[in-house]
């Protein structure tokens, strides 16, 4: 994993850390620095070497808990999508779902030989 995507990890980390003490809002792609830097830049590309979909083999974080955190806020808290997507913890779901993110990104963390610390 090279520096960019080490330092774009840490910063995902820190989001979901912070949102999962409500301290924190997702916005989806627009406040994730994964996606800036996989997505964002080169949306043809879907994800390609973005360490989620290197995990997940599924572009947009499918098969990660993000895509469950999606699922249980359209269907839990009636989001119905759009332009502007926010959400929060709200519930203990909510909570348990972000727990789930903080500790899937960290499984993404790399040691010095390059081997997933978790």
């Amino acid at each position: 994993m090279d520096q960019k995507t080490k330092v774009a990890l840490e910063s995902s980390i820190r989001k979901w850390v912070r949102i999962s003490q409500r301290k924190g809002i997702d916005r989806g792609s627009d406040n994730c620095d994964l996606c800036r830097l996989f997505l964002n830049k080169h949306p043809c590309y879907s994800c390609n070497t973005c360490p989620v979909k290197e995990r997940t083999n599924q572009a947009y974080c499918h098969g990660s808990p993000y895509e469950w955190w999606v699922t249980h806020h359209r269907q839990g808290h009636s989001y119905k999508g759009g332009l502007f997507w926010r959400s929060s913890v709200v519930c203990t779901t909510c909570e348990v779902l972000a727990l789930k993110e903080v500790q899937f990104l960290e499984s993404l963390r790399e040691d010095e030989n390059g081997e997933h610390t978790i």
